[in-house]
């Protein structure tokens, strides 16, 4: 059985306010302080509101029967209002760090990658990771039908793939206190994938002899 509400309509909602408040905040704290700084809050505020709605989005996933997931009821609507809107976040993240970190220079962005995890190409996997949410999010929205119906194994792929660039990003190079929301926000969802993993293996298991 999913959690997720009946009706969706509020939950919607609240997961595209999350986002609208993440992007204001994000704005309004680069207008107060516009000078350049790698480590500028309104970079790394924007990261954690993107990180909420994308870990959101995954968990509601993760909850959601495959028969609820088929027929695209309540559980698939509200996560794909987080899953848009933490990718409308992200953008604005992204942004503000080319902005105020970068100089809008794709080279000092390079600098900075190598300084800080010693890979300086590790910069066209941040390109990668932002054209493939965008590329999944278009597709969610676009044809939810077939999104519902994908094939397991793209799906998997897909989130181990979102899920190690996040993690590295708010957890491992994070330096903000929120990092340990972060962490305990992938506990959780690890937590979920394995009461999954124990559900499926006692609906296979075969039934004692009366």
């Amino acid at each position: 059985m999913s959690d997720a509400p009946k009706n969706p309509k509020p939950w919607v909602a609240f997961a595209f306010g999350v986002a609208l408040l993440g992007i204001c905040w994000g704005i309004a704290e680069a207008r107060l302080d516009p000078k350049p700084n790698l480590r500028h809050p309104a970079i790394i505020d924007t990261a954690y509101f993107a990180f909420a709605l994308w870990a959101g989005a995954v968990l509601m996933q993760l909850q959601a029967s495959r028969a609820e997931w088929h027929s695209r009821a309540s559980a698939f609507r509200v996560a794909r209002a987080a899953w848009v809107g933490g990718l409308a976040v992200f953008l604005v993240h992204l942004g503000l760090a080319f902005h105020l970190a970068h100089g809008w220079s794709h080279a000092r962005a390079w600098e900075h990658v190598e300084a800080s995890s010693g890979f300086g190409p590790g910069i066209f996997v941040s390109y990668f990771f932002t054209l493939a949410w965008s590329i999944d999010a278009v597709a969610w929205c676009a044809y939810p039908a077939r999104y519902a119906l994908r094939p397991k194994w793209i799906a998997v792929a897909s989130h181990g793939f979102f899920a190690f660039i996040t993690f590295n990003a708010t957890v491992v190079y994070g330096h903000s206190p929120l990092r340990w929301v972060a962490a305990a926000g992938f506990a959780l969802l690890l937590g979920q994938l394995l009461k999954n993993g124990l559900i499926a293996r006692a609906a296979l298991r075969p039934l004692a002899p009366q």
